[in-house]
């Protein structure tokens, strides 16, 4: 069986702008744009529900700082700091990733969709749901 691509481009070192125990940081090879970052776990974990809390926290924090990075040596006009969990959210590689993609004006990537009113009858009946969810984890420390 052949190893995932996220767990190879580890091996690539020319690749490879940062790592340490945790995590890997490359220049995409996948890229959607030129320049594009990619934040991966060490590890193998397919979805971001399996990476653990230090780790997927160590992630958002370098993502602040690659974006700041791209804007200062890139002089782009913009991020977008994208996280595929699971197929049905567009994830093609079965490792989960959070991409840095330098974006300009005009640059022809559209990562927009038509956002469209929502009922508030499903907005009341979401919160409900989902807010004991988030309390129970906040009193696990699952958060």
């Amino acid at each position: 069986m052949a190893e995932c691509v996220y767990c190879e481009i580890q091996k690539f070192k020319e690749a490879i702008i940062y790592s340490d125990d945790d995590i890997a940081i490359a220049v995409n090879p996948f890229a959607i744009a030129q320049n594009e970052l990619v934040i991966i776990p060490k590890n193998h974990f397919t979805i971001m529900e399996q990476v653990p809390k230090e780790i997927i926290s160590k992630m958002g924090l370098f993502s602040k700082y690659l974006s700041i990075l791209l804007f200062q040596k890139l002089e782009c006009h913009g991020t977008n700091v994208l996280a595929e969990n699971g197929t049905s959210a567009g994830q093609l590689i079965p490792h989960f990733s959070i991409s840095i993609i330098p974006r300009y004006e005009n640059d022809d990537i559209d990562l927009s969709w038509s956002p469209s009113r929502v009922q508030e009858s499903s907005i009341k009946a979401a919160a409900e749901l989902l807010t004991g969810g988030i309390k129970k984890a906040l009193s696990n420390q699952q958060v």
